[in-house]
Formats: C-alpha cells, sequence, structure tokens
C-alpha cells in the first residue's frame, strides 16, 4: 500500500459507507482561535468529552502537527458518526500498512460512548478529537481545497485522515 496508499485507502473509504473522499493538504487546512471560542461558547459538548476542549488539543499544537504531514484524505458522511466509523477503520488500516503517522481529525465529539468519563478514556486507540475541536476551520479548509460542503443543497459531515 506504501506507493498509492492514499488511492487504495480512497477506495476503502468508498467501500465503508462515505459518501466521498478527496485528496488533502494539509498545509492548507487553516487553524484559527474563533473555531475554539465557538466550541467554548456554544456548543453544550464543551468540556463534556475528553476529545473537546478544553481537552482537546491547544491550536499550537494542531498547527505544528498538521505541518508534520505532507499528505491526506478528507472524508465525507451523512452525519458525524458515520464519518469518524470511516476515519476509524481507514486509520487503523493506514497504520498496520506501514504508516505510523496515520492521524485522524473527526466531526463532532467522540462517538464510542454514550457518556465521556473525562478522569479517563475507555477507548484511547479509537477516540480522536474533531476537526473543529482543534480549531480549524473547516469550510475555510473544504474551500481552499475546492470541495462543495453541500452537494445537492444538503451540508455532508467531514473528517480528514493525515498519512504522512
Amino acid at each position: 500500500m506504501r506507493g498509492d496508499a492514499a488511492e487504495v485507502l480512497a477506495e476503502r473509504a468508498l467501500e465503508l459507507g462515505a459518501l466521498g473522499v478527496w485528496p488533502a493538504d494539509p498545509a492548507r487546512i487553516p487553524v484559527r482561535a474563533w473555531v475554539r471560542f465557538h466550541c467554548r461558547y456554544g456548543c453544550p459538548d464543551h468540556g463534556r468529552w475528553l476529545t473537546c476542549p478544553p481537552h482537546a488539543p491547544e491550536l499550537e499544537l494542531t498547527e505544528r502537527m498538521l505541518s508534520e504531514y505532507r499528505s491526506g484524505l478528507w472524508v465525507a458522511a451523512a452525519d458525524h458518526p458515520g464519518v469518524n466509523r470511516v476515519l476509524r477503520e481507514l486509520r487503523s488500516e493506514a497504520f498496520r500498512a506501514g504508516h505510523w503517522k496515520a492521524a485522524a481529525l473527526g466531526a463532532g465529539h467522540c462517538d464510542l460512548c454514550e457518556a465521556c468519563d473525562t478522569r479517563a478514556c475507555r477507548h484511547p486507540t479509537g477516540a480522536f478529537p474533531s476537526l473543529e475541536a482543534c480549531g480549524v476551520a473547516v469550510l475555510e479548509a473544504l474551500e481552499r481545497h475546492g470541495i462543495d460542503p453541500r452537494p445537492g443543497g444538503r451540508f455532508l459531515c467531514f473528517g480528514v485522515l493525515l498519512l504522512g
């Protein structure tokens, strides 16, 4: 899978139920303070999940992490659990194929537990933060990649798999 990993993973994402998959350039993924501000003042999940602020990575860490990647895949699904399920499987498959840096940023709060035990994650190998929790301006990022977030007039949910 090494040479054409993104292509193989894109096909696999569609098999798993993704509604769309596009190449992602991590250098074109903007991190903005206002996104975290919206999480803190406006989201009912703030502080309730270890994958959400204030537990999620700070803006500086997100920017530094993104700078260490050169490629990835945008993945779209009809809802948050759908995109997170696909990303969880893709990250696992990429890692098993030798892409040790494979990481995912999903959509919405973590969906592995009914309620999060914010003292210790019960699913540390399956959990990952959302794009928004990390301060990613999703609509701006999609625009920079030429991706329509509302094909047919209906918003899709997006996440990104970072590869290497």
